[in-house]
């Protein structure tokens, strides 16, 4: 993996980008676990070309691979709800929202899911 948006977010658009070698992914297309499919299937040309699609100076280099990071069961638990309600009261056009609290347990998670926001 060379990019990774969050699984939730609190920005309206969030934009993530890399750059990727082609060349590169082609090696591995090739791995065993599709060879059967790719055995059976007529071999495409390769054509080399003798220039590029942009100058020296501008070619960025491949993005290096990273980590994926998964969030744990109670990240998600947390942030998932909260992002919810925080986009939909910046969609809505509401300046708040009114939380009547009884001291109960769904009155303590309501409020700490609105916390988190």
């Amino acid at each position: 993996c060379v990019a990774q948006a969050s699984q939730f977010s609190i920005h309206e658009v969030e934009l993530v980008s890399a750059v990727v070698d082609l060349s590169e992914i082609r090696a591995y297309r090739h791995v065993p676990s599709f060879g059967v499919q790719s055995d059976a299937e007529v071999k495409l040309p390769i054509v080399q070309v003798d220039f590029w699609l942009s100058s020296n100076d501008n070619r960025l280099k491949p993005a290096q691979p990273i980590d994926i990071t998964y969030l744990s069961p109670q990240q998600e638990i947390a942030l998932g709800p909260s992002y919810w309600l925080w986009d939909y009261l910046r969609r809505s056009g509401a300046s708040g929202y009114f939380l009547p609290l009884s001291g109960g347990a769904d009155s303590a998670s309501t409020a700490a899911l609105v916390g988190i926001m």
